[in-house]
């Protein structure tokens, strides 16, 4: 028993040390502040919490508070007893943005611990700005005020800037948002000048933007006049380049996006985008705006409901000053194919009614007749086989109890006999009646009204679309039906009436009928854009355009787009979409132009020429080719193109699309050099003697021997003596003088 005790207690004691050995430290991270209500503008004090909950302690622990967008020295490491904690807290202001603010504890990971999840602790400050424009809708170059918003109160925040200029803006451009530069550049941008890229005051710059601390609820202006674009590959000479050009802001939906930060200068982490607004057109006239505007104190603006004839408009609209109005109908009227007709139902006088109906209060309301009466024409009459009085009755009968009855005088009195006055018995072979066939064979909606003329009054009228039957509909009393159609596509009517021939009707349902028009392009190279609409004038989407062998789709504004690179008449644009009628329409592409050559007239060889092309209108034409000799150029975006004169100088200009140039000559007159030792053409004797040599002159040029020209050079031989003579002469003369020296100083 002993033993057992012994071997149980050195089994726990064994466990304990176990234990012990593998007894880990487990910090927790925490953050907090206080106090909770603070606001933009507020101190608050931040407590960071470290907490060893483990079982041992632990020292050397690392603690830091790292605040997003800023760089921040961690605490002095501590040591952590187990089930105890250390508290760091610190102040802070807040401010308009967003921070983030990270306690991570061990961040090194040197300590080992029973849970490494939980070191690390967040705490999030926001509070976001707005922007806004305060209207919507702009004139050109109409200045633009735009408001930063906080909700807080008062206050800074950080915001992205590019030339004191806070935001971005974007406009909305095939589709997709694209951001346009309002500032960009400094100096100037490189030109092409006589072939050669120059900067007149220097390269243009891009400038980087800064951040800068702005008040919230401030207001900002922008003068909506120009942008920056980014041209590419521009040809001056023989070499190409890049350019920042200036153009102006042209009418569409913009919107704009402020880069913001709330600390330390970080303003990239957040943004807030304005409302979307439109620049307007500027106009004189309405031919001036798009389709669905009007010029309106020289600004184009859209108009709602627009159109140009009742056919654009819906059933129960007329177009009234190119705008789809609703028709203002009696109660006992509706609208139907933009004009005020009878309601079904109703009426207008007896004429509108069934038979045996009057019209009382625009309604058609059932005769009220006595049991012997029948109600026809709109009145009460007797009924065959019943009588009012004895008026109403044959010869020998009576009316009683509004029946006719035989009367009988035998035997001295009078007898009654029981039984109706006889009916005529002749028969007559029915003749079937037709209905006038004026059911439409297209029919534009799911609901149509006809008129099958007044003897077709309570016809029944069913329709058959596909594989689907509408419910009856009845004709009124002037055979006039509306019946709901079950569906669009190919489909019949029936009708039927006793006493008529059953009438089927073969018909077209569409939801409505397309109209394409071109809204752009003329010539060759451009764009073509086509915009599908229906009868009312609203765009149709995804719309199969086929244009030049290309099928298109339309996009949500009903436009398709496409270049077209061919010269050729009656081309055909035609627009399909399913349950629509088909519309197309025929149009030219036209040549751009002509192209005209301007040179000088006369030049001399090896001279620069600058010679320019021109259209018609003498618009340069850019990217042109001049054939010389042989040899070709292509014009820059000037028109123009430097060229060395030859002696042969006939000049021809073609480009695609244009008709071409006539050809050009220039006169080139021959080079003279006077004095390179070639008698060239217009040199003479008398302009340049040094180069033309003439025999008899008595010159000896160079060229002229006495062989070639004996009147001018001498002979070789003579000429070496005459030499040697003049050598002699030199000599005498020399020792003559040394004589004479030397006599005079003795």
């Amino acid at each position: 028993m002993i033993n057992l005790r012994v071997t149980l207690l050195g089994i726990i004691v064994f466990y304990i040390l176990i234990n012990l050995a593998y007894a880990l430290p487990d910090l927790v991270a925490e953050i907090d502040y206080y106090p909770k209500n603070a606001s933009v503008g507020d101190n608050i004090t931040v407590i960071a919490t470290v907490k060893n909950t483990g079982e041992v302690d632990t020292s050397d622990v690392q603690a830091g508070v790292i605040k997003v967008g800023m760089i921040n020295a961690p605490f002095s490491k501590v040591n952590i007893s187990a089930n105890s904690e250390k508290n760091w807290t610190f102040d802070w202001t807040m401010r308009y943005g967003k921070v983030i603010m990270i306690l991570r504890v061990d961040y090194s990971n040197l300590i080992n611990e029973t849970n490494e999840t939980n070191n690390i602790a967040t705490l999030t400050f926001d509070f976001p700005i707005f922007i806004k424009t305060d209207k919507k809708e702009y004139k050109v170059e109409e200045p633009i005020n735009i408001s930063i918003i906080g909700n807080n109160g008062s206050g800074y925040t950080f915001v992205r800037h590019l030339f004191s200029f806070p935001f971005n803006v974007f406009k909305f451009e095939n589709g997709s948002w694209k951001e346009i530069l309002i500032k960009h550049c400094r100096n100037n941008p490189p030109v092409c000048h006589n072939n050669k890229i120059t900067h007149i005051l220097g390269e243009c710059l891009n400038y980087w933007p800064t951040c800068r601390n702005v008040p919230v609820n401030s207001s900002w202006i922008w003068n909506p006049k120009h942008h920056w674009i980014h041209e590419k590959n521009l040809t001056c000479g023989n070499q190409t380049y890049d350019r920042w050009t200036l153009v102006p802001i042209e009418p569409g939906q913009y919107k704009l996006i402020l880069y913001y930060g709330g600390y330390n200068g970080d303003c990239r982490n957040i943004y807030t985008e304005s409302n979307n607004f439109t620049i307007l057109q500027n106009c004189y006239s309405d031919s001036d705006c798009a389709y669905g505007e009007k010029c309106i104190n020289e600004t184009c603006l859209p108009v709602q409901n627009y159109c140009e004839n009742n056919s654009q408009c819906a059933d129960d609209q007329i177009c009234l000053n190119h705008t789809c109005q609703n028709i203002s109908c009696e109660y006992w009227q509706i609208a139907i194919n933009h004009s005020c007709v009878l309601r079904y139902g109703y009426c207008e006088n007896v004429d509108n009614c069934n038979f045996d109906q009057i019209c009382l209060n625009h309604t058609c309301q059932n005769i009220s007749c006595e049991y012997w009466q029948i109600a026809i024409n709109h009145s009460c009459v007797t009924a065959s086989g019943y009588c009012k009085d004895n008026s109403e009755c044959s010869s020998g009968y009576y009316c009683s109890s509004h029946t006719c009855h035989m009367s009988s005088n035998s035997g001295g009195g009078t007898r009654e006999i029981n039984y109706a006055q006889p009916t005529d018995t002749n028969a007559t072979t029915t003749i079937l009646k037709e209905f006038s066939n004026e059911v439409p064979e297209e029919i534009k909606g799911l609901i149509i009204t006809f008129n099958l003329g007044k003897n077709a009054s309570g016809a029944d009228v069913i329709a058959i679309v596909g594989n689907k039957t509408s419910k009856k509909a009845i004709a009124n009393i002037n055979g006039t039906v509306t019946i709901n159609l079950p569906e669009y596509g190919q489909g019949k009517i029936i009708i039927s009436k006793a006493g008529y021939k059953n009438l089927t009707k073969t018909i077209k349902v569409y939801a409505g009928k397309l109209n394409i028009t071109k809204i752009s392009g003329e010539n060759y190279g451009e764009k073509f854009k086509f915009r599908v609409t229906d009868e009312k004038g609203n765009a149709v989407k995804d719309t199969e355009v086929e244009v030049y062998g290309e099928k298109l789709k339309t996009n949500a504004q009903g436009i398709v787009e496409k270049e077209i690179n061919v010269i050729q008449t009656k081309l055909v644009a035609s627009a399909t979409k399913e349950n629509y009628k088909n519309s197309s329409l025929v149009f030219d592409v036209k040549v751009s132009g002509t192209l005209k050559i301007t040179a000088p007239n006369r030049v001399n060889e090896g001279d620069k020429v600058i010679v320019k092309v021109t259209d018609e209108n003498n618009k340069p034409v850019a990217n042109a080719r001049v054939d010389v000799a042989g040899k070709e150029y292509t014009t820059d975006e000037k028109g123009e193109v430097e060229i060395t004169a030859m002696q042969t100088m006939a000049l021809k200009a073609s480009k695609e699309g244009y008709i071409s140039s006539e050809q050009t000559s220039v006169s080139v007159e021959a080079k003279i050099e006077c004095g390179n030792k070639i008698c060239e053409a217009g040199e003479t004797k008398e302009n340049c003697p040094q180069d033309c040599i003439v025999c008899g002159d008595g010159y000896c040029d160079n060229g002229e021997d006495y062989k070639t020209c004996p009147g001018d050079c001498p002979k070789p031989e003579e000429f070496l003596w005459l030499l040697i003579i003049v050598i002699m002469i030199m000599l005498l003369i020399s020792v003559y003088f040394l004589i004479f020296r030397k006599n005079k100083k003795q």
